[in-house]
């Protein structure tokens, strides 16, 4: 998994409470209907402290012109903002930066 650093905003809209649909400003590619949803998985940490966290995090597969590429959707469950937190790299030695190099063949 290639890791956004930061994590990009998204805007998730949600089907019987599942993602069913993302936009990402920052990464035109990770944009559109969500084509399969796997999750959520909810870690959490730090709830002993004043300022624990906790998050639910979704794997998605999106479509784009090149094929189907897998993404890590992450909402956090304390202020409830979704953030795209990076994707499955399906082909080794590509550049993380290039729109296609997380399409699975």
């Amino acid at each position: 998994m290639r890791i956004f650093r930061p994590p990009v905003r998204a805007t998730v809209t949600l089907q019987e409470g599942r993602p069913a649909r993302i936009v990402c400003p920052r990464r035109k590619d990770m944009g559109g209907e969500i084509l399969w949803a796997a999750g959520p998985w909810r870690t959490s940490g730090d709830w002993w402290e004043q300022e624990g966290w906790a998050r639910d995090e979704w794997d998605i597969a999106l479509q784009e012109a090149t094929g189907i590429t897998l993404y890590r959707l992450v909402r956090d469950v304390l202020n409830g903002q979704w953030q795209g937190g990076g994707w499955y790299d399906g082909e080794p030695g590509r550049r993380p930066r290039d729109p296609g190099s997380g399409v699975l063949r």
